[in-house]
């Protein structure tokens, strides 16, 4: 049975979050869930759609909040 790690796809998230707060494009970051589907790197396509999809119903603010919560959790 093949688990997903929890939390490599929250760290993932996290750091999918700080690359787009420094500007980096939503296309080149679903270039790399490609690269990392390619070499079975589940749990970073998770971490890594989970924050595209999140950061489409968030203001640059709440990004910066939830990186804040994430970071001193």
């Amino acid at each position: 049975k093949n688990v997903l790690n929890k939390k490599k796809i929250e760290e993932y998230y996290l750091l999918t979050l700080i690359d787009i707060i420094e500007g980096i494009e939503v296309e080149e970051l679903k270039e790399i869930i490609k690269e990392f589907e390619d070499e079975e790197l589940y749990e970073q396509c998770a971490g890594m759609q989970k924050a595209i999809k999140a950061v489409s119903f968030m203001s640059i603010n709440e990004i910066k909040k939830t990186i804040n919560d994430k970071r001193t959790n």
